[in-house]
């Protein structure tokens, strides 16, 4: 069930506009914890604890997601870099077509084996799990934002540099010859000092304004010895649970930007023609999925398509919500090696505002939709380009 009520808001101090606030009911946990302020009363994980009177788990589609529904991703492109992406009906279009772009020139895992036909087409399931937080109708951020999948994982979920380094390169030349605002979303490789890959995503998003999400991966070790993570221009994704709790498989580190759930969400899952299968998924790519998501849906607002790489970067970490999370663990504490790279001047994140990784994601959402809080939460609309006549937003 989906209800709306409409809010005026003031833009600059001169236009009106109206946007509508949506409550979509019968959804995961993972979006009504990133539109919301504050740990979701009354839940548990069936994985970690047992129920109390009146909970609700957090597998079961007993939660509202709130959004703006001008932040739906309309005419952005995210690539989701993965396994692929199955033909599932929730990622419909509003004219009854898919959202999905399938290119078989965009499965770099075949172009050495000649004897296989190429295809973007999901065999393993976890594309479509990581596509469908980003963008399904039912469980995604991005409702309208279309999914291209560029396959750079192999039989059994294996990976190659070339393959990363062709996928990221391949985005490239899409997004030049199309012109549309672009988002990367690319689960962790566990690639370990790999300076082809970290130059093709830092050439993605200084020169071509392409924004690239990455999952800060689920090997319980520090991010800042994978690639690309230790970039300073890319988006890196922690995980989180329904209790506000760290994700235990997590990477951590002063390389970790961004924190989302990613423990026990529904998602998608490959049927078989288009069949509406779900899962319950966790990973740290969950929560890239969710970022990736509210970055493809600031992207849409009208006007806001050309915002840079970071400003965006910039805005998520403004609008985060800061030690709501607890169990994070110190971004200047020594590896379980007793190795000291974390915090080290060659990977050291340095931000602007506070160094802590501790700063969940939040959506766009009116300060009324809190768990357990009343103050308000400031949206600022991030400043996209020198033509730009909308510099904030007062709800």
């Amino acid at each position: 069930m989906i209800a709306a009520m409409g809010f005026p808001l003031l833009i600059g101090g001169a236009a009106i506009v109206c946007a509508r606030i949506i409550h979509q009911e019968h959804t995961s946990w993972a979006l009504e914890r990133i539109s919301h302020l504050g740990r979701i009363p009354n839940a548990y994980d069936p994985s970690l604890s047992s129920p109390t009177k009146g909970s609700r788990a957090a597998t079961d589609d007993a939660f509202t997601y709130t959004y703006d529904d001008r932040a739906l991703g309309t005419s952005v492109d995210v690539y989701v870099l993965d396994s692929g992406v199955s033909r599932h009906t929730d990622f419909g279009g509003p004219n009854g077509g898919s959202r999905v772009v399938w290119d078989t020139t965009a499965d770099m895992t075949c172009r050495r084996s000649p004897s296989r036909a190429c295809s973007v087409d999901d065999d393993q399931g976890h594309g479509t799990a990581i596509a469908g937080v980003i963008a399904s109708t039912t469980y995604g951020v991005a409702k309208e934002a279309r999914l291209v999948p560029v396959k750079v994982f192999g039989g059994g979920g294996r990976s190659r540099v070339s393959w990363v380094v062709g996928g990221g390169e391949w985005v490239v030349g899409r997004v030049r010859g199309r012109q549309k605002p672009a988002v990367i979303h690319l689960s962790s490789m566990g690639l370990l000092h790999s300076p082809a890959v970290l130059t093709t995503f830092d050439r993605a998003a200084i020169h071509n304004n392409i924004h690239v999400v990455v999952a800060a991966g689920d090997d319980n070790q520090n991010a800042c010895h994978l690639t690309p993570h230790t970039s300073k221009h890319l988006t890196t994704v922690a995980g989180t649970t329904i209790r506000d709790t760290w994700f235990q498989n997590n990477n951590y580190g002063a390389c970790v930007d961004l924190l989302a759930p990613a423990k026990s969400v529904n998602t998608l899952w490959p049927g078989v023609d288009g069949e509406s299968l779900r899962t319950v998924a966790s990973g740290t790519s969950i929560g890239g999925g969710l970022v990736a998501g509210v970055v493809a849906g600031w992207l849409g607002l009208d006007g806001f398509g050309g915002t840079r790489t970071v400003v965006m970067r910039k805005w998520l970490r403004k609008h985060a919500e800061y030690n709501a999370i607890r169990g994070v663990p110190d971004p200047d504490s020594t590896d379980s090696d007793g190795s000291s790279s974390i915090g080290s001047s060659s990977s050291r994140r340095y931000w602007d505002d506070d160094t802590t990784p501790n700063a969940l994601v939040i959506a766009i959402i009116p300060p009324t939709h809190t768990h357990h809080r009343t103050t308000s939460l400031p949206i600022d609309i991030p400043e996209s380009s020198p033509t730009m006549d909308i510099h904030d937003i007062v709800w």
